[in-house]
C-alpha cells in the first residue's frame, strides 16, 4: 500500500512542477534570487579570505603574454607562469573540455574554436593569488565566480582586443571561476601538452 501513495504524491508532485510551472517560479524566484544571491555572496566575502586560480593566454595572443601577465601582475600575486605548447591534434578537445568545466554553451565554444586554432597551440598558464576576493554567487548551490579575475579579464580583452589580428570575442584570455577549477584544467593541460 505504501509503494502505492508514494506513487500517488510523486505523481501528483509530478503535476505540481509540470502543469503549474512550479520548475520555473523555484527557480526564478528561488535558486536564483537575487537577494539569496547578495547574501550568499556577502557570506564568501567573510569566509573566503584568498583564493588561487589560473589564467590562460591563448594562441591568438601569444606575442602580448608577458605584457599581459605584466597586467595581471598589478592585480594580483603571479605565483608561477608556465609555457605550454599543446598538440595540435588534442588542442580542439582540450578547449571544449575547459570550457566544459566552466559550463559554458556548445554554441560559445564552437565559435571561439575555429579561431583559436589558426595560430600555433601555444597557451601560457599564469596561477595567480587573489587576496580578500569577492565570490559572487551563481545560485543558491553556492557556485562561484570571482568578481576581480571577472573584471580583470575584462580589462584585459578591452586593451589588448585591437593588437589581435581578427580579433573575435574572448581568444585572448580564460580563467578558472573557483579552486577546484584549478586541478581539473591544469590536468586537461598536462594531458593535452605535446611530448
Amino acid at each position: 500500500m505504501k509503494i502505492n501513495q508514494d506513487s500517488l504524491l510523486l505523481r501528483f508532485l509530478k503535476f505540481l512542477v509540470e502543469r503549474l510551472k512550479l520548475r520555473d517560479f523555484i527557480l526564478r524566484h528561488i535558486y536564483y534570487s537575487p537577494v539569496l544571491l547578495v547574501i550568499l555572496t556577502n557570506f564568501n566575502r567573510l569566509r573566503i579570505k584568498q583564493i588561487d586560480l589560473m589564467i590562460i593566454i591563448w594562441p591568438p595572443a601569444q606575442n602580448l603574454a608577458m605584457e599581459i601577465g605584466q597586467d595581471i601582475s598589478k592585480k594580483s600575486t603571479v605565483l608561477e607562469c608556465r609555457e605550454f605548447n599543446i598538440c595540435s591534434a588534442k588542442f580542439f578537445d582540450l578547449v571544449r573540455s575547459i570550457y566544459t568545466v566552466d559550463k559554458a554553451s556548445q554554441e560559445k565554444i564552437t565559435y571561439k574554436l575555429g579561431r583559436l586554432m589558426r595560430d600555433s597551440c601555444l597557451i601560457h598558464v599564469f596561477w595567480v593569488r587573489i587576496y580578500k576576493p569577492t565570490m559572487e554567487a551563481k545560485d543558491l548551490s553556492n557556485h562561484m565566480r570571482c568578481r576581480e579575475i571577472t573584471q580583470l579579464k575584462s580589462r584585459i580583452r578591452e586593451k589588448y582586443k585591437s593588437k589581435v589580428p581578427n580579433y573575435v570575442h574572448d581568444i585572448i584570455v580564460h580563467s578558472t571561476e573557483a579552486e577546484f577549477q584549478n586541478d581539473i584544467v591544469a590536468k586537461l593541460i598536462v594531458d593535452a601538452e605535446m611530448r
